[in-house]
């Protein structure tokens, strides 16, 4: 539970995706990404694939491929069931094409955007996960913007004023690392007593 690596921008208005191309000077080979649709592109996955390195993504809406056969149910998740099918993407750029497994959640219960089904694209190979454990992974991704919120709020890391953009950069990150204490307290403390007591009973 360790903020390890942060991409900053001085532009208030920039989109996530702005940052992708320096976001792929960060992966190395062997490494595993948990990525949110707003960064679903073929540019990274590509990127990533070439670095040799794997991702598991939810889909976006405008990264479309060719799909091979029919959806075959894999197993369950605490979400509901999980199906697999295997997709062609291609590369606009290079015109690279990559088989990816597309995985799909049908969810006992709606997002909160009305969405029944959640599709996850990932690159790992068959052997090494299966459909159900990439769908509880991507789960987890969830525990970023946990973190964040609790930097937000909790921790104070916008301030009041907007201030010149450095220095706003310099206090979130400065909040950050206050997080990051307070994540390796909490560390001894789920080893000494317990994940439960401490998630129960101990606040940030």
């Amino acid at each position: 539970m360790l903020m390890t690596d942060v991409l900053l921008s001085e532009d208030g208005h920039a989109q996530e995706r702005s940052l992708i191309a320096q976001g792929l000077q960060h992966v190395r080979a062997d490494q595993l990404w948990s990525e949110d649709r707003h960064v679903c592109t073929l540019g990274l996955m590509f990127g990533m694939a070439r670095r040799g390195a794997a991702c598991v993504v939810r889909q976006h809406g405008q990264v479309q491929g060719e799909f091979l056969g029919r959806p075959t149910r894999k197993g369950a998740s605490r979400s509901g069931p999980v199906y697999e099918q295997p997709l062609y993407v291609r590369d606009p750029n290079s015109g690279e094409t990559m088989r990816v497994r597309r995985i799909t959640i049908k969810l006992k219960q709606p997002t909160r955007d009305g969405d029944t089904e959640l599709h996850i694209l990932s690159n790992v190979p068959v052997p090494q996960a299966s459909a159900p454990q990439l769908a509880r992974l991507y789960g987890k991704r969830w525990s970023i913007e946990t973190a964040v919120f609790e930097s937000t709020t909790t921790l104070s890391c916008e301030g009041n004023t907007l201030g010149y953009p450095k220095a706003a950069l310099l206090t979130f990150c400065l909040a950050l690392l206050a997080y990051n204490a307070v994540s390796l307290i909490k560390a001894a403390l789920r080893s000494a007593h317990g994940r439960q007591k401490v998630n129960d009973e101990v606040s940030i």
